[in-house]
């Protein structure tokens, strides 16, 4: 995996995100990258972060989100998993 980039709507004040690796269980995680500053466009915020590691077949890659002027706190917290050919 060379990169990662996640989007959300609509977009927020002092919007950052963070990346956390999952195994293929869900019992460990630990933080891929740290918090960053995200970027808008429009109604859009969206990060992208330089992996350029392997990650094990059926691992997650998820994203977490905070900003100011949510209306409610995110629940959940969208993840891919990793398929490698």
């Amino acid at each position: 995996m060379s990169s990662v980039t996640t989007t959300r709507k609509p977009h927020a004040f002092k919007d950052t995100a963070h990346l956390i690796l999952r195994d293929s269980g869900n019992h460990y995680s630990r933080e891929l990258r740290g918090w960053g500053d995200t970027n808008n466009q429009g109604d859009t915020d969206y990060r992208t972060w330089s992996i350029k590691q392997h990650i094990p077949n059926g691992w997650r890659v998820c994203a977490e989100w905070w900003g100011y002027g949510y209306k409610h706190p995110f629940k959940g917290m969208p993840c891919v998993i990793v398929h490698s050919e």
